[in-house]
């Protein structure tokens, strides 16, 4: 069985919310986005962030996930890439994902 990791933000993520009232919350997913996606998959999620000119694979548009699966958004296989249980290149290895403990 797998446990669950505790979320935990940087101090650099802290700072950039509004309320100021430090990190955001485990199930603050625009702000997770903000924080850890929106620099590749860009902050509309089209894939043209401010880092994927600098990629030898361009990061995919993910507001066409249902579209490329066949209308259907497939739910399970984006929860194991984000938690690095499917291997996706750009986002490390299983064993150390691109965000390390915070998924």
């Amino acid at each position: 069985m797998r446990r669950r990791i505790q979320l935990a933000i940087p101090a650099a993520a802290e700072k950039d919310r509004a309320d100021g009232k430090g990190a955001p919350s485990e199930y603050s997913g625009a702000e997770m986005f903000r924080t850890y996606c929106a620099a590749c998959h860009g902050a509309d999620g089209k894939g043209l962030g401010p880092v994927a000119a600098a990629l030898k694979t361009a990061p995919p548009d993910l507001t066409q996930i249902s579209k490329r699966n066949k209308g259907q958004f497939p739910d399970f296989r984006v929860k194991h890439i984000v938690d690095g249980w499917d291997v996706v290149a750009a986002h490390g290895t299983r064993d150390m994902p691109g965000w390390g403990d915070y998924f």
